[in-house]
């Protein structure tokens, strides 16, 4: 909720204030995605993932992402536009978004 205060003096030393009270919605979309192990040698693996945020043509912005409806510690692949990674169950998975 923002509230927004307005004052003012007239000549006559009067004060008054208008609030205005409004609720803010954040919209956000999901992405469904597959992340992927990249070993280069043994079993590769391959996770269903739910990416929260927003994908425009100028920039993304993930606000969290989810594996079997649990919330992981993603961070940037750096060196790798758009890709990130993350650990889960022993294993280094990475995603484009």
């Amino acid at each position: 909720m923002f509230i927004i205060g307005i004052s003012y003096s007239s000549e006559a030393k009067e004060t008054k204030e208008i609030k205005l009270n409004t609720n803010v919605e954040v919209i956000q979309n999901s992405y469904a995605a597959t992340a992927y192990t990249r070993k280069g040698y043994g079993q590769e693996y391959s996770l269903n993932i739910t990416i929260y945020g927003n994908s425009t043509g100028y920039s993304n912005n993930i606000t969290s992402v989810e594996v079997k409806g649990g919330s992981v510690n993603y961070s940037p692949d750096y060196g790798n536009n758009n890709t990130y990674k993350f650990s889960y169950d022993g294993e280094l998975y990475y995603f484009t978004f």
